[in-house]
């Protein structure tokens, strides 16, 4: 008889974890999904076209002699990308890519800092939930505000 209750715990579990990550993917894709949709549609801003400038600087340049404040990090990433191709929505991708790989992360990170205070709550799953759901929607209430 324990065998068969841990067993259906077992199975409880995995089926949780599929239900998560399939929800995370579907978000995250969600999340992607709203900030390419429009990607290119406006001209670059300033801060933008000032990072694709400093891309396209040699490389020496970058990581010995550039006095940016920012790590070459991302002008090394943005001058790969450039090759691909150098409008604004090649430029803005890798911004795109990040801001929808921070869904999961800040689910992943508000579920290990809320911890529930008395064992078997919900009210941490949710949270996490909810705060992963405004990062993914973050894109679209800020193009909403403009």
């Amino acid at each position: 008889m324990a065998s068969a209750a841990t067993e259906s715990g077992v199975l409880g579990r995995r089926r949780w974890r599929w239900a998560t990550i399939t929800g995370l993917i579907l978000l995250t894709a969600g999340a992607l999904a709203l900030r390419l949709l429009a990607l290119g549609s406006k001209s670059l801003l300033t801060d933008e076209a000032s990072s694709y400038y400093f891309s396209q600087l040699p490389i020496s340049t970058l990581l010995w002699g550039l006095c940016d404040p920012h790590p070459p990090g991302y002008y090394l990433l943005l001058r790969g990308v450039a090759t691909l191709g150098a409008s604004e929505w090649w430029l803005r991708l890798p911004s795109a890519l990040a801001g929808a790989l921070s869904v999961p992360l800040t689910w992943l990170v508000a579920r290990q800092a809320i911890q529930p205070a008395a064992p078997g709550a919900t009210w941490p799953i949710r949270a996490a939930w909810l705060a992963a759901g405004l990062v993914a929607l973050d894109k679209a209430l800020r193009r909403r505000r403009r």
